[in-house]
């Protein structure tokens, strides 16, 4: 038998170290200062109460193996490997690497990728049941004399497709929206501001390179889109602000979900559009009044944001939105005398509205969610 050698024993002291390395972590803290940058809550482990013994054991698997030592610390020499030597994105199905450093959404998202590539194409069954629940709600709305309007954020996808890689073929980029939003004519205008974002980017960023969200700018041009078209039946909304109105000025980025997923925030830089009104603003945020649902999963400071502006005149209007509309929130309250933002998956939920009695109901939606939304509501 043939004597170990330097070499060998090297190996031998890696290996034992790599394995024992998740217990000494996890008794010394060796990767404490390592944080997780998984966007979801962790498993806790489990309480035995004597019952159920096979799903406490399956809890207390789910613990460990999100738990364990030197996870974090893992993880990121894992993401770091994978950008630096091979150049690739650690984790494809979340996060899909473009040209120029920029970063989009991966197929975990909605099925976004094949959405946008013309794989998964909304069929015609799909298509008029979602539209068949828009109209209901909409018809239930215009009985008690409310207004209606649907709102689709786009993809970054559909706005920066020139960014995308390489071998992405966008023949099929706009496909699913375009027949979402002509499946619901002449019953519906889906409001739909595509064309002013791609022809805003020539100015100022409207998307982040590493965030799947608008950017201030972006929202911006959003919320003219909105006023402009819901002004034409709602006079007393006036007019939107301009952006001669704000002080402009880009910065810095830190809203950088896709790059923070990676651990690769310093790798690439991102830039926001900082707007502040010259003027200050003419509305300000009031209590809740809401009771949050029984089961609600996201944040409760989330569920219900509410505004009361300076404009007495102007109608009430609610909101049922998304992550899309936090930036929104600078810009719609200055032209409605009170605006309640809802977060609730989307659910059009008649009790609140029955509750709150809007002028108008505006539903916010980004592009990649409207089908799994609409065919539930």
């Amino acid at each position: 038998m043939r004597k170990p050698n330097n070499t060998d024993l090297l190996f031998i002291v890696l290996f034992g170290l790599i394995i024992l390395y998740p217990t000494l972590d996890a008794f010394l803290g060796l990767s404490a200062n390592v944080e997780s940058h998984e966007k979801r809550a962790l498993a806790k482990m489990p309480v035995y109460e004597g019952q159920d013994s096979e799903n406490y054991i399956q809890g207390v698997e789910k613990y460990y193996t999100d738990n364990f030592g030197g996870r974090n610390l893992f993880i990121k020499a894992f993401c770091k490997l994978k950008l630096n030597l091979f150049g690739s994105s650690p984790f494809p199905e979340q996060v899909v690497l473009g040209q120029e450093g920029w970063t989009f959404l991966g197929e975990s998202k909605g099925s976004i990728y094949s959405e946008h590539q013309g794989v998964r194409v909304y069929n015609k069954k799909l298509l008029a049941r979602s539209k068949q629940n828009i109209l209901d709600n909409k018809d239930w709305l215009s009985s008690m004399g409310i207004g209606y309007y649907l709102f689709v954020a786009p993809d970054k996808y559909s706005i920066y497709p020139e960014k995308l890689p390489s071998h992405f073929d966008d023949r099929h980029n706009h496909l699913n929206l375009d027949r979402f939003i002509n499946s619901m004519k002449p019953e519906l205008d889906v409001i739909d501001v595509r064309e002013e974002l791609i022809a805003g980017k020539e100015k100022m960023p409207t998307y982040g390179k590493t965030d799947s969200h608008w950017t201030q700018y972006g929202a911006f041009l959003g919320y003219r889109k909105l006023i402009q078209t819901m002004n034409q039946d709602y006079p007393s909304i006036g007019r939107t602000r301009r952006l001669s109105e704000f002080r402009v000025k880009l910065a810095p980025s830190e809203h950088k979900d896709m790059a923070h997923l990676m651990h690769a925030k310093d790798k690439f830089p991102d830039i926001e559009t900082v707007m502040t009104p010259k003027d200050g603003k003419n509305f300000r945020q009031v209590k809740s009044q809401l009771r949050i649902p029984r089961g609600y999963k996201g944040d409760p400071k989330n569920y219900e944001i509410r505004y009361k502006s300076n404009k007495s005149k102007g109608p009430k209007i609610l909101v049922f939105r998304d992550s899309f509309s936090n930036k929104l929130r600078a810009y719609l309250p200055y032209n409605f005398s009170e605006i309640i933002f809802i977060s609730n998956n989307h659910k059009f939920d008649r009790s609140i509205i029955e509750k709150e009695h809007p002028d108008i109901v505006l539903h916010e939606i980004v592009e990649r969610n409207i089908m799994e939304s609409f065919k539930r509501y």
